[in-house]
């Protein structure tokens, strides 16, 4: 049954005729109904990449649509891959962004600023919009996406800068910022590292066991005084 459901997925979003819309177009409900045999066949750790292969698939008018289905129904299987889900899916369809922030938020309105971070990283062009989006789906959480996704934006901006400048970004602003990124990190309203809000799949590097501790060499013996003895 697993197969026929990949199957269908993949006729349905390659082989089924689209009507050109200027904006994003609206799936069927026999589309949604594949989306959601898919994901719910897809293991909870592929989640991810799961999501990104649909949306990837879809027309360019029904990336939005899609993904705001896939979302939903990951999700809906599993709150907790919400952040990585939303990170996968923007970055095989980064227009889809606020969407797809959207309507992860209004599942999960308790990572809501988790959501903005990855959806900011995956599509940092679109930063306003995903956050307005999430606000919008999710009111209470909106004075902390606004200063969760500035302070993401601010510091990537900071260090693009220095790197393009090619001298640290305190030499123009001054003494008072030579720790700036130490007080922004240490302020981040972050549950995870920056690094963590991609998609999982690559495993963390094993942990090397320490070097066995060199063998003591035995003292030389004494060197002879060289004399003749007698």
């Amino acid at each position: 049954m697993k197969n026929n459901d990949g199957v269908f997925l993949s006729a349905l979003l390659a082989g089924v005729t689209f009507l050109a819309a200027p904006v994003s177009q609206a799936l069927t409900e026999k589309e949604v109904t594949a989306i959601n045999k898919a994901i719910s066949a897809a293991p909870t750790a592929e989640l991810p990449i799961k999501s990104a292969e649909i949306v990837a698939r879809a027309p360019r008018s029904a990336k939005a649509a899609t993904g705001v289905a896939v979302v939903r129904a990951a999700i809906t299987k599993r709150p907790a891959i919400a952040v990585p889900v939303v990170s996968s899916i923007v970055k095989a369809a980064p227009s889809a962004a606020p969407a797809v922030a959207a309507a992860a938020a209004e599942l999960a309105p308790d990572q809501a600023e988790d959501i903005a971070v990855a959806a900011v990283l995956a599509a940092p062009d679109l930063a306003d919009k995903s956050a307005a989006a999430i606000s919008q789906a999710n009111p209470p959480s909106e004075a902390r996406v606004a200063r969760t996704v500035a302070a993401v934006t601010w510091n990537d901006e900071t260090k693009s800068r220095s790197v393009r400048s090619g001298t640290p970004e305190d030499d123009r602003a001054g003494k008072d910022h030579s720790n700036s990124d130490r007080r922004i990190d240490a302020d981040f309203p972050f549950s995870q590292d920056k690094r963590d809000y991609g998609s999982p799949g690559h495993p963390h590097h094993p942990v090397h066991p320490p070097h066995p501790p060199h063998p003591i060499h035995p003292p030389h013996p004494p060197h002879g005084d060289g004399g003749d003895r007698r």
